[in-house]
């Protein structure tokens, strides 16, 4: 049972975006761009259709519950599955070979900042068994303005002003905070607090970076024609099994 303490806060982490719900298709997985794809990405995806079945708080998992039995998942889009069928998603893989309830708190366009700030909200609730931490690409942050959460990245600048700030404001901010020595800082601090919450939670942790994860030219991409598609989800859900064994 989720104390109605939290409610407000863990609302946070719904965006206009990310409502619940089930959704044949989702923000950047969308038809007009999926219309214009070429005929053979077509082809495949009309043979393999699939939809986004969102909780009540907007993620890609089974309402949110107390249950040790289980492992969760951070991360972004990668963790989330854009573009790809839940059954097909390494989250969705790997928890049914441990045989373990899956919680996604996947997020499009997620950063580490946005991981840990979930995780201390939920995994003190869920208590989950075990935690795999998808470190997402960089450089990405997490900021709070207007009352609301953005996860920022080079994406902010073609869209700025949907968080009510000037173009030249958001620009300024992004190229002075997105350098490799403060991303290396946010991923140290980030990574750290998440490996002492599992800690404090008795949560075995796994952390893979993306970057790790190879992408092999030419095959079928996700639905959406930008993120990986299944024969990536399936070589993550090895590598992260193999940590497990």
């Amino acid at each position: 049972m989720i104390d109605a303490r939290y409610n407000n806060l863990m609302r946070d982490s719904i965006t206009p975006d990310r409502l619940p719900g089930n959704f044949k298709w989702l923000k950047n997985d969308l038809e007009q761009r999926y219309e214009h794809s070429p005929l053979e990405h077509r082809a495949y995806w009309d043979d393999n259709q699939f939809s986004y079945d969102l909780n009540s708080y907007g993620f890609r998992c089974d309402e949110f519950e107390e249950k040790q039995e289980s492992i969760l998942f951070l991360g972004c889009s990668l963790t989330l599955g854009y573009g790809i069928p839940k059954e097909k998603s390494w989250t969705h893989l790997v928890a049914q070979s441990l045989g373990l309830k899956e919680y996604n708190l996947g997020v499009g366009g997620g950063s580490l900042d946005c991981a840990f700030k979930l995780y201390n909200i939920w995994q003190p609730i869920i208590k989950a068994k075990h935690t795999v931490l998808l470190i997402p690409p960089a450089p990405r942050f997490e900021v709070f303005a207007n009352k609301s959460y953005y996860n920022i990245g080079s994406w902010i600048k073609l869209h700025p002003r949907h968080m009510g700030f000037s173009s030249s404001v958001i620009e300024h901010y992004v190229d002075m905070l997105t350098n490799d020595e403060y991303m290396q800082t946010l991923k140290d601090r980030n990574c750290h607090a998440i490996k002492n919450l599992a800690k404090e939670t008795n949560s075995s942790l796994i952390i893979k970076d993306s970057a790790d994860v190879p992408n092999i030219e030419n095959e079928i991409k996700g639905r959406d024609g930008t993120h990986p598609g299944p024969a990536w989800h399936e070589r993550l859900t090895q590598m992260v099994l193999g940590e497990f064994k």
